[in-house]
């Protein structure tokens, strides 16, 4: 699931929100009714449905002073989300992967940012087996874009990291866990390929 970025003035920060959807009852007519009435209940039925509004729940932000940009979301198995792009204001560099925690209600609980001293971004992350993330996207510290996975535990502490170089400028697009406990992930090479990559468990 893809998270909406927005801007405001300078700013642009992650945002989040939650609809209820909303359940319209069927209206059944009985083979006794005059087909003449049905007409009417039919243009009924349609006023109602396009006065129905989806309900929100909550609305939240996340960020800080700078730029905020989410491009992934996950719901947990406890109801709350995990959420991942970049992030400019907690940043060791230019710009860091940032992995956000929510619960079910979109309080945040922690963040993580993970990169050195250049650019990093994400893409995409999904839970593990382990009750941890995996974690894909594009790197350019050593100053060129290379593709970028990395495994964290529950708390988004990183477990191990891997680079995939190559004289392209290339990134992780997606990333899934296989049955095995390896990994599959979408890699982009700009102007050469786009191929479908696994390991084993890493």
């Amino acid at each position: 699931m893809s998270l909406p970025s927005n801007s405001t003035n300078s700013q642009k920060k992650q945002l989040v929100y939650k609809i209820n959807p909303v359940l319209l009852h069927s209206i059944t007519i009985s083979k006794s009714m005059k087909y003449k009435l049905l007409l009417p209940m039919l243009v009924m039925l349609f006023a109602l449905t396009t006065q129905l509004e989806a309900q929100i729940q909550f609305s939240k932000e996340y960020g800080g002073a700078y730029n905020e940009d989410g491009r992934w979301m996950e719901q947990l198995p406890d109801s709350g989300f995990i959420m991942t792009g970049g992030t400019t204001t907690y940043s060791n560099g230019q710009t860091d992967i940032w992995l956000v925690r929510a619960d079910a209600y979109g309080n945040q609980l922690w963040t993580k940012s993970i990169g050195g001293t250049g650019f990093e971004f994400a893409n995409m992350v999904k839970p593990t087996n382990d009750g941890g993330f995996i974690i894909c996207g594009l790197s350019n510290t050593g100053n060129q874009d290379d593709a970028y996975l990395i495994k964290t535990d529950g708390n988004g502490v990183t477990q191990w990291q891997t680079i995939i170089s190559d004289t392209g400028i290339a990134w992780f697009e997606g990333v899934v866990q296989t049955a095995d406990g390896g990994y599959a992930w979408r890699w982009f090479e700009l102007y050469r390929r786009n191929a479908l990559l696994r390991c084993l468990p890493c």
